[in-house]
């Protein structure tokens, strides 16, 4: 996207992690109705570090301001993977054990706090719905 910058954040940011809601998230059409915050599956070093003009942060975590991006009425971004069950997330932490040991990461301790999201779930869901139906606006 022109005007976006991205680069290597401190460190990675995997396992289920806290998403909370921006103003404008708890407004946005894509999440109204969830809750301000939620657990999310994430695995990534890289993030956003400067928005295109007219972006809006729908919500962040702890780690990464830029967690759901809304670029326009049809264009949205997740930093987190709502694509992600918690058998999955379990499965990439156990693939990756050695990477996240050698970065100082406890493994065994994200694997064991992975939650489920049906939040993502319902994100992705409704992105689909929205946008990528038969149905959907455009189509």
């Amino acid at each position: 996207m022109p005007g976006a910058r991205s680069r290597i954040i401190g460190g990675r940011e995997s396992g289920s992690q806290t998403i909370t809601l921006s103003p404008w998230g708890i407004d946005d059409p894509l999440l109204i109705g969830l809750p301000a915050t939620f657990p999310a599956h994430l695995s990534h070093l890289q993030t956003v570090t400067r928005l295109p003009e007219g972006a809006t942060v729908l919500a962040a975590s702890s780690h990464d301001p830029h967690q759901i991006v809304r670029y326009g009425p049809h264009a949205v971004s997740t930093q987190f993977h709502p694509e992600f069950t918690a058998p999955i997330a379990r499965s990439l932490i156990r693939h990756r054990e050695a990477v996240l040991q050698a970065e100082g990461i406890d493994a065994q301790r994200l694997h064991d706090e992975v939650q489920e999201s049906p939040q993502g779930a319902a994100i992705l869901t409704r992105f689909v719905s929205a946008f990528l139906t038969p149905d959907a606006p455009g189509h």
